[in-house]
């Protein structure tokens, strides 16, 4: 079958509207039907997109923090590169040496 908005088989259940598993309350009861229709036992977890979200989101954060020269990186965005490095072509091979 084929809607106006997303498609659905015997297996497989399609949409464009982008976010919506995001929903706590949508996905758990989702999972749960999905669940049921396989014939396998779901116990929805407590953990709210939201907060699971802004957890990695922190996590990144703290990596970012911790892994990379901030500065350096916002004075290329800023200033551009330095005069005369030389100019490398996206999907060139890594320079020998």
């Amino acid at each position: 079958m084929v809607a106006d908005e997303g498609a659905e088989t015997e297996r497989v259940l399609g949409t464009h509207w982008h976010g919506l598993l995001e929903n706590d309350t949508f996905r758990r009861k989702f999972l749960l039907w999905a669940a049921d229709r396989a014939g396998r036992d779901f116990v929805p977890g407590e953990v709210s997109f939201q907060a699971a979200r802004e957890a990695q989101l922190n996590l990144l954060g703290d990596l970012v923090a911790e892994n990379l020269d901030t500065k350096a990186v916002i004075d290329l965005l800023e200033r551009g590169a330095p005069a005369g490095l030389p100019f490398v072509p996206p999907g060139a091979p890594p320079a020998a040496g």
